[in-house]
């Protein structure tokens, strides 16, 4: 990839379709794969570069499985490869269920925030914002967005964290952070053009209707691009552009008979028809589903920004499952982890591009070794354990 004008499109080769490693009941799980392959054996060789990812964890605690499970992994890692080759990223609803209110402190109300930060303590740690974080989108959305980057700057500062919310108070532009040579990481604050209502704080104020303002976002975006030389770019949100989860579109049996089980699941109250009525009109109601105006102008905005400007990925989470989706031309795949909200995991279904997905609870792993090879491993954690299923990849022009 040459370091700057457009990028031609990157070539992302399968070397290992799937190695199964003690996931079993797969169809129970709603777990999707392409047809097995050459097994991974042994593994893949010590990674060079190690990314862990994990959303919609703002209802865990101190002690949570998951977090326990991804504490031991990350640690294990840096010890192995180094504090500057490993990062996690959280990718957004850090808290449920309307965010961080200003006088509330990572000690007390945002005790979640606090739970996670401190299993990634280890390792450079990156936060997004989700809606939840901008609470849902009602008025002070922005102040609580404000209160949680300034709770977690404070945090890394008395605890001699490593911690940030990107892109922080440089949102609406992205803000780019590298990962040793092999990765460029960019952060978006997806809310922002999701977000309906106006409030008193300065943080990401603009209008995202406004077409300057959108075309200087773009500008920041593609500049960010060409500047990653031949790192491959992941860019990282809270919404993404691609799933196969309701947000997508795609609803279970279970939810267009009893759709109010989305509220509460003890509320089995049968609406056969008026349930297949609700959830398509949805995007109506709400701008958090891909259908919406205001989704469908994001996309837009996105494919245009990217032409000639190809990505690896895009990651995010705010479907509450694990996936990951082959991409085209623009972007080369799209990973989807929104596992940490246990008990809330939603139906996943399956689309063309379908590599890994499942209605799980966990987090996805990205190892990069120093071949250009990469393995996408997805991690489910439950009451059995933590059981796992991985997916190699070739990158070319990523070996050092």
């Amino acid at each position: 990839m040459p370091s700057g004008g457009s990028r031609p499109q990157a070539a992302w080769r399968f070397f290992v379709s799937l190695g199964a490693l003690g996931l079993a009941g797969c169809a129970s799980m709603q777990f999707y794969a392409p047809a097995a392959g050459a097994a991974l054996g042994s593994g893949p060789p010590a990674p060079a570069a190690s990314l862990f990812l994990l959303g919609d964890g703002g209802d865990l605690t101190s002690g949570a499985a998951i977090l326990e499970q991804l504490e031991d992994e990350v640690t294990s890692t840096v010890e192995e490869v180094g504090f500057d080759h490993v990062a996690v990223v959280f990718l957004g609803d850090n808290l449920y269920p309307k965010g961080l209110p200003e006088a509330a402190s990572l000690a007390g109300g945002g005790a979640p925030i606090r739970a996670q930060l401190e299993a990634a303590r280890a390792s450079r740690t990156y936060l997004v914002l989700g809606n939840h974080d901008w609470k849902k989108g009602e008025p002070g959305g922005r102040s609580r967005a404000a209160a949680q980057i300034a709770a977690v700057r404070a945090w890394s500062e008395v605890e001699g964290g490593h911690a940030e919310v990107l892109p922080g108070m440089d949102c609406p532009f992205p803000v780019a952070r590298d990962l040793s040579d092999y990765f460029r990481l960019v952060f978006l604050d997806t809310q922002w053009w999701l977000n309906s209502t106006e409030g008193s704080s300065s943080y990401c104020a603009s209008d995202p209707r406004d077409p300057e303002i959108l075309s200087s976002v773009g500008r920041r975006l593609r500049a960010e691009i060409e500047g990653a030389g031949e790192k491959a770019v992941i860019v990282f949100a809270h919404h993404p552009l691609v799933t196969a989860g309701p947000h997508g579109g795609r609803f279970s049996l279970r939810q267009h008979l009893f759709p109010l089980t989305d509220i509460h699941p003890s509320l089995v109250v049968p609406l056969p028809g008026l349930g297949s009525i609700a959830q398509l009109m949805r995007p109506l109601f709400t701008s958090q589903d891909l259908r919406s105006r205001s989704y469908r102008r994001l996309s837009d905005w996105v494919g245009e920004t990217l032409v000639d400007h190809p990505i690896f990925a895009w990651v995010a989470a705010h479907e509450h499952a694990l996936q990951v989706i082959e991409g085209g031309d623009r972007v080369a795949f799209h990973l989807v982890s929104g596992g940490g909200s246990p008990g809330k995991g939603r139906p996943v279904g399956r689309l063309p591009g379908t590599l890994l997905a499942a209605a799980r609870d966990g987090y996805l792993r990205l190892d990069l070794d120093r071949h250009g090879r990469i393995t996408i491993t997805m991690v489910v954690v439950d009451e059995q354990g933590a059981r796992r299923n991985s997916l190699g990849l070739s990158v070319d022009g990523l070996s050092k």
